[in-house]
């Protein structure tokens, strides 16, 4: 596990690298204050990864009302190369600059669900919303996408 794989996952749930910083700070003070409750029967890099979401989720919550776009750095999601990989006429930079333009709700639940992993259940749950909600958001995500793509000029 390393910082920066820790700070690509803030960048995607923030409005810009200041507020990532911030959110990773706050995230590894939380790692350091609760390590006596980290079980090594499961991957620490993932126990940190999950802590790290959930603060950046706080933040959003906190926060919501002053987001636009976020800023995505060049990130090599393997989860998103995964979700894509039959679509490999697409560069990464072309795919995160898409989902960097989606609304703030769907940008969470698409990253959530595609790249994460979470279930809808447990995103309904983080995030306060019903499971229905969180489905219907991340096939919004996906139709934003899809309808995106298509303007580049490639079928999707």
């Amino acid at each position: 596990m390393s910082c920066g794989s820790m700070y690509s996952v803030c960048l995607r749930y923030v409005n810009d690298y200041a507020e990532a910083n911030d959110v990773l700070q706050d995230s590894f003070l939380k790692v350091f204050k609760k390590i006596d409750l980290y079980d090594n029967k499961y991957s620490f890099k993932n126990w940190v990864k999950r802590i790290v979401i959930n603060t950046a989720i706080s933040n959003y919550r906190k926060n919501h009302k002053h987001y636009t776009n976020i800023n995505i750095s060049d990130i090599n999601e393997d989860k998103l190369c995964d979700y894509v990989h039959d679509n490999s006429k697409y560069s990464m930079e072309e795919l995160l600059l898409i989902i960097k333009s989606l609304t703030p709700g769907c940008k969470i639940i698409f990253n959530m669900y595609a790249i994460d992993g979470y279930t809808h259940k447990e995103i309904g749950n983080m995030l306060d919303i019903s499971e229905s909600t969180s489905k219907s958001q991340y096939f919004k995500a996906k139709a934003m996408i899809r309808k995106k793509l298509n303007s580049y000029g490639k079928k999707y």
